[in-house]
């Protein structure tokens, strides 16, 4: 008889190969955080040089921190919240979020103390809310930045809805520089000592600054495409130095917004861009400009569409400058103060333009191409003097002095010409003396 061999199936326990969501190391007083949290993020320090780490509530340890922190994720299903409880960390730290969070987008914040060496935040999904200032929900916890703060995000996946943004909360202070790329919205409601630098191009979204606090030197705003907006807003906004904003070229429906609100100061020299679209923009300057004022406003779409609308109520102790390409541009609430030269030049285009005040330097007009109407003074009032330099190309153009009646007066200096045969022009004097050097209108 043959007898075999009959082997038992046994279950053998193996090695054990957990693998941690997260690494921690600290190497030469630096903490370094890795990999993919399974929920909720919080560092914070409990003490002064002691970091705490929970993953998903899960305590995965205090360290004894005297240099950086690293965060280094590969992505985040969760919030990301790092709160010094109102303690100095005084070195460097550098947060990359990876491929970032959930698709509709998550908050990742720093708040609640002070910072003494420098901010870089990286990647992400192009979809995150970044708080400096506040927790993670959004309770104003301020926090101060000894050294610059760069914020470099990701073009989200060529879809217009979402975004990512910046807040910086009230109470707030950065002590340098303050940059970002890519990054999508960017509302200040505290303060940067240093310089502003936001620039935007190649994404998907529409640029929205938003300057509530005080950028203590220069600001330099530049996006490439899409309807962009840029508000320098009431009551506390102010940039120290030179401001300049280029939003590039506007699609539609509503194109490009730049508005610096009343009570808001530009100490230095302000430069105002947009290239225009087929639908125009919306330029106000109702805030005060220390230096000269430079506005570009571009091409604007032709009738039934919107034109170039600009309003100025404000106040400008240099020279100001105005320019417009071809189209239809609207300059008829120009009630402000220009303590220097006026500057218009418009394009090709049924233009309307109305200035209340005199400017205290020269007014300079090159009208192009057109039916223009340009209306000067205050109706039925006294309007002062006015020294002009105006060139108006082809087409039936109309002066209008005051209200064109002589219940307006003032006096009228320099040169008033045009290419336009003057059957053709109006020119409504009112109760203005005409002392002109030199008339063809």
């Amino acid at each position: 008889m043959n007898t075999s061999l009959r082997l038992r199936p046994v279950l053998e326990e193996l090695e054990k190969r957990d693998c941690p969501a997260l690494t921690l190391s600290v190497v030469s007083g630096t903490l370094l955080i890795q990999g993919t949290p399974t929920g909720p993020l919080a560092i914070t320090e409990p003490a002064p040089g002691k970091i705490q780490v929970t993953d998903n509530s899960r305590n995965l340890g205090t360290f004894s921190v005297n240099e950086n922190l690293i965060v280094n994720l590969a992505s985040y299903p969760s919030t990301v919240g790092i709160n010094l409880n109102g303690n100095r960390f005084g070195g460097n730290i550098l947060m990359n979020l990876g491929l970032g969070g959930p698709p509709g987008g998550d908050t990742v914040s720093i708040a609640g103390g002070s910072l003494g060496g420098s901010l870089t935040i990286l990647n992400g999904s192009g979809a995150e809310n970044l708080f400096l200032g506040a927790t993670t929900g959004g309770v104003s916890s301020p926090l101060s930045v000894g050294g610059p703060v760069s914020v470099t995000g990701r073009a989200s996946g060529g879809t217009t809805t979402g975004g990512k943004t910046l807040d910086l909360f009230s109470g707030s202070t950065l002590a340098g520089n303050l940059s970002t790329a890519l990054i999508d919205s960017l509302t200040l409601n505290g303060n940067v000592a240093g310089n502003l630098s936001v620039t935007d191009p190649g994404s998907y979204h529409a640029l929205d600054v938003v300057v509530n606090g005080t950028v203590g030197k220069n600001a330099n705003v530049t996006d490439s495409n899409l309807d962009d907006e840029f508000i320098l807003a009431s009551p506390s906004g102010q940039i120290g130095g030179n401001l300049s904003v280029n939003l590039g070229t506007s699609t539609g429906p509503t194109g490009d917004v730049i508005d610096l609100q009343t009570g808001t100061i530009v100490n230095g020299i302000t430069t105002l861009t947009s290239a225009g679209g087929p639908v125009g923009g919306l330029f106000t300057v109702d805030g005060t400009i220390n230096g000269n004022l430079t506005v570009n406003m571009g091409i604007s779409g032709p009738a039934p569409l919107q034109d170039n609308f600009f309003t100025f109520a404000g106040t400008v102790f240099g020279n100001m400058q105005v320019t417009a390409g071809n189209g239809d541009n609207d300059l008829t609430n120009f009630t402000g103060t220009v303590f220097g030269n006026l500057s218009i030049s418009m394009g090709n285009g049924n233009d309307s333009i109305t200035v209340t005040n005199s400017p205290f330097g020269t007014f300079s007009l090159n009208a192009g191409n057109g039916s223009d109407s340009i209306t000067l003074g205050t109706p039925a009032a006294a309007s002062g003097n006015w020294t002009i330099n105006f060139n108006f190309g082809t087409g039936s153009n109309t002066l209008t002095l005051g209200d064109g009646t002589s219940a307006s007066t003032g006096n009228l200096f320099g040169y008033l010409n045009s290419q336009a045969n003057p059957l053709a022009n109006t020119f409504n004097q009112g109760g203005w003396s005409n002392y002109l050097y030199y008339s063809h209108f």
